[in-house]
């Protein structure tokens, strides 16, 4: 048994440099998901709540357990639909976040995020377009999620997050954003 244990430290001790090095690194992904449109959804209206963006940006790592991040979430438009009326959510912005990691394994590690999201929403009904609003401002976002250090540099990370919408236009229009983001970090 001891012999085992010495053969299985000896093989995975050159993988313990493999874990993230601190320092910058850049960052760009993609994300799905879904807005939770229940504001603006009455009885019989058909929603496309579908979050499709792309994300890049950069970041550094502090630490072994900590790291900030800038990113830049390309826009997402969604609609409900309720016979003639069409009311569209769109909203686009960049987001400063600090992520707490906790190793398992030299190259596996989980992590937890919170994040400032500084997000344009833009709302338009196509029967009244006096009620549109277009409102930029500070979002609260948390996540948590799995990491993978595939090599020294190259580095692969996913991310289930929830973005908090709220008060979109003064109102009390709140917007759940649920995205689930898979992005490639290359650390230099």
């Amino acid at each position: 048994m001891l012999k085992k244990l010495v053969v299985a430290l000896a093989l995975t001790a050159p993988a313990l440099a493999l874990a993230q090095q601190p320092g910058p690194y850049f960052t760009v992904g993609a994300a799905v998901g879904s807005v939770d449109l229940g504001e603006l959804q009455t009885a019989g209206s058909v929603a496309d709540d579908d979050v499709e963006r792309v994300v890049i940006g950069a970041g550094a790592q502090l630490n072994e357990n900590l790291a900030i991040e800038a990113v830049y979430l390309t826009n997402s438009e969604n609609t409900v639909e309720t016979g003639p009326v069409t009311e569209t959510i769109d909203h686009s912005g960049g987001q400063l976040s600090v992520l707490v990691s906790a190793p398992m394994t030299s190259q596996f590690s989980l992590f937890g995020k919170v994040s400032a999201n500084y997000l344009t929403v833009e709302y338009e009904d196509s029967t009244n377009p006096a009620a549109a609003l277009n409102d930029s401002g500070f979002h609260l976002g948390v996540g948590a999620g799995m990491a993978f250090q595939i090599n020294d540099q190259m580095g692969v990370r996913a991310t289930f997050e929830r973005l908090m919408i709220t008060d979109v236009g003064g109102t009390n229009g709140d917007f759940d954003v649920d995205q689930i983001a898979v992005a490639l970090n290359y650390s230099f």
